[in-house]
């Protein structure tokens, strides 16, 4: 990637607890000279209790993949680069996120949209739900209603094609299921969150690579 640094921020919770937390970040400029100091975040969370393949070391993969194939098609002259800068943030869960936006106030001013990754490695195997989830209404953003008129699409196909009627790109499920199988839901963060949810996978040290 062009630009990446690592951040050392500290956070007190207690007058006598002082928790520092590194947080690595990397950024693929922005090409208008107008917008580029405005950024669009793709976030994950490295470790919780029980950090898993799944929960979450496919979203940290998944924000890590993206950057290094944007960044080579870049390179090689077969995509634009982006006007808004991009922002890619591997923080520890929930603390790191806090800390990093509490020691560098200025990049809550520049993120316009995220886009967080936290368990997208689900398949067939683990029967797990892909669920696309916004913020809450008190941040209002268009990135909400973009994901929402994708969740409706997927939904509406899938629906037809559980009902005999026309429908080109159906949601089935791998064991046969014509169910629509997208969800939608709330957070309270701002920010779009797509992920596979199964009870096997949350918070499971068991789950190992393959």
């Amino acid at each position: 990637m062009a630009r990446a640094s690592r951040s050392s921020c500290t956070r007190s919770s207690r007058p006598d607890s002082i928790l520092d937390i590194e947080v690595v970040t990397a950024t693929i400029p922005g090409a208008d000279p107008k917008l580029r100091n405005e950024e669009i975040a793709f976030s994950c969370h490295l470790d919780h209790q029980r950090p898993g393949a799944n929960d979450n070391a496919s979203g940290c993969v998944t924000i890590l993949e993206v950057a290094r194939t944007l960044q080579k098609l870049i390179n090689e002259g077969k995509l634009a680069r982006p006007a808004r800068t991009l922002r890619f943030i591997w923080p520890p869960e929930i603390e790191g996120t806090l800390t990093l936006l509490n020691a560098k106030p200025e990049l809550a001013q520049r993120i316009k949209a995220v886009v967080h990754m936290d368990m997208v490695g689900g398949g067939p195997v683990t029967k797990a739900v892909f669920h696309v989830t916004r913020g809450p209404m008190s941040l209002p953003s268009f990135v909400h209603d973009v994901a929402w008129a994708f969740g409706e699409f997927v939904n509406e196909q899938s629906y037809n094609f559980a009902a005999g009627l026309p429908a080109a790109y159906p949601l089935v499920a791998p064991g046969g299921g014509k169910e629509p199988l997208l969800r939608a839901g709330h957070r309270v963060h701002d920010g779009q969150r797509p992920r596979c949810v199964s009870g096997q996978l949350v918070q499971n040290s068991r789950d190992l690579f393959e």
